[in-house]
């Protein structure tokens, strides 16, 4: 502690409030202004009543973006402290001008400023445990200023400081620093979620481009907030390099995995080699690209199952990506028949039998090639072409297979199953 003399600041605190109560609550003229305040306040709910109303109609086109419909809600929410703080100021620039106490006048209108400062922020603030702790600040500001403890209070907590080399830091700067990072980042997480929004319904950028463009505004926002916060709580700048040199060896030795992930999800969007909606293959795995991550890339089989695959992965290890260039995709599906089927009669089932499965293209055309004189059967490849892996392959191997079967029962063409021919030989036994 560098004031030693922080007792004094206790008793100092605790006479301002006792010195409030006695002057200002329970004055003679407190009763009079009480009934003007709660009049006041009456006059309030009736304004809302009949303005809300017209301010929730206000909806010409039909639809709202969600910051207009924030807008239009916080409107609403101020009605009432902005209608009772204009009854309250009116009744106090009366009272100035009859020369009548307007201490709780002026209290009351203090009062009504932080709860129209909530309204504002906590609109804007979305996770409820920090609107919870954000609300129980500026309340407690609000009335500290109010009764006149603001300044001991400040007074109180900067006087628990310590030094760390040449700087000083405090228990107050603490609380400020935090407080206004808390309502900084709040604010630039929404910026952010509205900015994502109009991002993705451009249609000047590509998807990569557009998650590239929401990863760097997040990554700046939060700079932002940082830095903000910093120059708020009085911070020189400067002062951090050394800080930022341990933060690079803390980085560069534990955060090693972290960064690589992040910096391979930067070059995944830059150069496109994966994209959302892609069908990829790693790891004898194929799937569909549903999400592109800061730290990793969500990919759901066809099975149903998301995997998060590190970013990094698709830098360093073989990708085969089923739609890069073009979506075409071909399909080799091997068939077996019989050593007595006619041939020619069996690539031309394959052909026309491929062309009746919808997803199959027509261009490129099917095509049936004999592939080898198998121990058991006349081999043959079927080399089909879709243009939509992103539904998966499965569904026309199935149909495409199921009407070969049909059809070479129909045809009386046999598809056999492995089988060996047994030969037993036997000795006769010479009798003597």
């Amino acid at each position: 502690m560098n004031d030693p003399n922080i007792f004094k600041l206790f008793k100092t605190t605790w006479q301002a409030l006792r010195d409030w109560v006695e002057i200002d609550l329970f004055a003679p003229s407190s009763g009079t202004q009480v009934l003007v305040i709660l009049s006041a306040l009456a006059v309030a709910f009736t304004v809302r009543h009949f303005l809300a109303p017209h301010v929730r109609g206000l909806n010409p086109s039909g639809r709202l973006s969600p910051f207009t419909t924030v807008i239009r809600n916080l409107a609403v929410s101020l009605i009432l402290p902005i209608t009772w703080w204009l009854g309250v100021g009116l009744a106090g620039l009366i009272a100035h001008d009859i020369k009548y106490p307007s201490h709780l006048f002026d209290t009351a209108m203090g009062l009504l400023m932080a709860w129209i400062a909530i309204n504002i922020l906590l609109r804007l603030v979305r996770d409820k445990f920090w609107r919870r702790i954000l609300l129980i600040a500026i309340w407690g500001i609000a009335a500290l200023h109010i009764v006149g403890l603001l300044k001991p209070t400040i007074a109180l907590l900067d006087a628990a400081d310590f030094n760390i080399g040449t700087a000083r830091l405090s228990l107050w700067m603490a609380l400020k620093a935090s407080l206004a990072f808390i309502a900084l980042f709040q604010i630039l997480t929404l910026v952010s979620r509205l900015l994502e929004g109009r991002i993705k319904k451009s249609s000047n950028f590509t998807p990569s481009a557009q998650l590239l463009i929401i990863q760097i505004a997040k990554i700046g926002l939060f700079a932002v907030a940082i830095m903000v916060t910093l120059e708020f709580i009085g911070v020189d700048l400067t002062t951090l390099a050394v800080f930022t040199g341990a933060l690079g060896l803390g980085i560069g030795l534990g955060l090693q995995k972290v960064v690589s992930n992040l910096f391979s999800g930067f070059l995944l969007l830059i150069d496109r080699s994966i994209k959302p909606g892609d069908v990829v293959s790693l790891s004898k795995d194929h799937g569909r690209v549903n999400k592109m991550g800061a730290r990793f890339v969500s990919v759901i089989t066809p099975d149903g199952i998301e995997h998060l695959i590190p970013n990094d992965k698709f830098i360093t290890e073989t990708v085969e990506n089923w739609s890069y260039s073009n979506h075409l995709v071909k399909l080799v599906i091997p068939i077996g028949v019989s050593y007595g089927s006619d041939l020619h009669k069996v690539i031309e089932i394959v052909e026309t039998e491929a062309k009746e499965v919808p997803r199959i293209l027509a261009d490129p055309a099917p095509a049936c090639r004999l592939y080898a004189f198998g121990d058991s059967s006349v081999d043959f490849n079927a080399f089909l072409w879709i243009n939509d892996p992103e539904k998966g392959v499965y569904g026309p191997r199935h149909e495409f297979l199921l009407r070969i079967w049909d059809r070479f029962h129909a045809e009386g063409i046999e598809i056999p199953f492995p089988q060996r021919d047994v030969h037993i030989r036997t000795t006769v036994e010479k009798t003597s």
